[in-house]
């Protein structure tokens, strides 16, 4: 029997439309989640969930800051919160470091590094104002701790997240302590707004 562990949770998934996404978004179906996905593959999307009530695609370029933002506004409109992301848009420019041209190094550090951090920050920012205490993982892969050839721009993103050698664990608890802190906050601003 399937463990129901998200039932009655809104999931966002980005880079859901297919590989390793699309495994979390049919995952956090299967366990009782609604699921909001993020991806600029709007025909895979509809093939793969358009039949699927728990699922709500969404176009979505996480290279574009403004596009997050209003994606994100739409999640909150549809399901009123966002309990989890999953922060897994991710591209790979298949080039050797000394051929690696600057337009393949930007493109895959727009969608990395600064998606993750677009759609992160936005997502946080609303589950500090609804006082959601919630999860972000960001997913990375084993290329951040050593070289692997013709792939220059993604290794060197997967460094730039992980190379500190936090542990999700550690980046979890800091953020529920910072969110805590800022709900708590926020909620002092509200009472006396309201006095």
């Amino acid at each position: 029997m399937e463990r129901e562990r998200f039932v009655d949770k809104i999931a966002l998934v980005t880079g859901g439309a297919n590989g390793l996404g699309r495994g979390m978004v049919e995952q956090l179906v299967k366990e009782g989640a609604q699921v909001a996905i993020f991806d600029i593959e709007d025909d895979t999307m509809e093939e793969v969930f358009g039949g699927n009530d728990h699922v709500f695609c969404v176009h979505c370029d996480v290279r574009d800051y403004d596009q997050v933002q209003e994606s994100v506004q739409k999640v909150i409109d549809r399901y009123g919160r966002i309990d989890v992301l999953m922060n897994n848009a991710g591209i790979c420019h298949r080039e050797p470091f000394l051929e690696c041209s600057k337009e393949g190094w930007l493109d895959v550090m727009a969608t990395n590094l600064n998606g993750e951090f677009y759609v992160g920050q936005a997502v946080a920012r609303t589950m500090v104002e609804l006082g959601v205490k919630g999860y972000i993982v960001n997913t990375s892969s084993n290329s951040s701790r050593k070289t692997i050839g013709g792939i220059t721009p993604y290794c060197r993103r997967q460094n730039a997240y992980a190379g500190d050698g936090a542990r999700a664990g550690e980046v979890r608890h800091s953020c529920e302590r910072d969110s805590s802190r800022h709900v708590e906050n926020a909620h002092s601003r509200r009472d006396d707004q309201r006095s």
